[in-house]
């Protein structure tokens, strides 16, 4: 059985790449339809050194196209790629919005600066990225990090810890909550360029 990814991988020149399992979930058929697919030329597809079949992101969204797969699926590469910031600093996230603009327009952001209203939005929303301040009023940034690692819903969303604490052990605390990194305030213009590239690249 082909190797399973949450989500499509950036492959060596920035497209992301998919496995035959990410390709069923995002087309909601079998793993065997896909691979009948690839092996009758109806899906394009290379074979990587240990015989794994990849679909590129291309070569997915025209074939999705071409029969009339519907959109809406969160794996699905024709949709946008969503960012949810999560801060209670108007300031915060008015800069954090012009950087990421700055870098792609092609990309949906949505903001909440409460800790509880942050949870619904990501269960209703589907982000691929959140950024989480930790100091957020009625629920700390630990615990919502810790709460959606901890759901296999919502543990392939991405959590990147931005925060203006200058205590030594927050880092460890949110990296053993599930974050996926930890930015400390303030946030510059390559941190945030790094941090698309590396989780949300289009």
């Amino acid at each position: 059985m082909e190797a399973e990814s949450t989500r499509g991988r950036c492959g060596r020149e920035g497209e992301r790449v998919y496995t035959t399992v990410d390709v069923a979930n995002i087309c909601k058929v079998t793993q065997r339809a896909v691979i009948y697919w690839i092996d009758k030329g109806k899906l394009e597809a290379y074979r990587t050194p240990g015989g794994h079949r990849r679909v590129k992101e291309r070569a997915l969204c025209e074939f999705m196209d071409r029969h009339g797969i519907p959109m809406g699926t969160p794996g699905d590469p024709r949709r946008r790629r969503r960012i949810l910031i999560v801060d209670d600093d108007p300031l915060m996230v008015e800069m954090l919005e012009h950087f990421i603009k700055s870098e792609n327009e092609h990309y949906d952001i949505e903001s909440t600066s409460r800790g509880f209203q942050a949870g619904i939005r990501v269960c209703q929303w589907d982000p691929d990225l959140v950024f989480l301040d930790l100091l957020l009023p009625e629920v700390d940034g630990f615990e919502i990090c810790r709460s959606l690692k901890g759901d296999p819903r919502t543990a392939a969303i991405h959590v990147v810890v931005i925060t203006g604490q200058t205590d030594a052990s927050a880092k460890s605390r949110a990296l053993a909550c599930g974050a996926d990194e930890f930015l400390q305030k303030p946030l510059t213009r390559e941190m945030i360029r790094a941090v698309l590239q590396r989780y949300v690249p289009t």
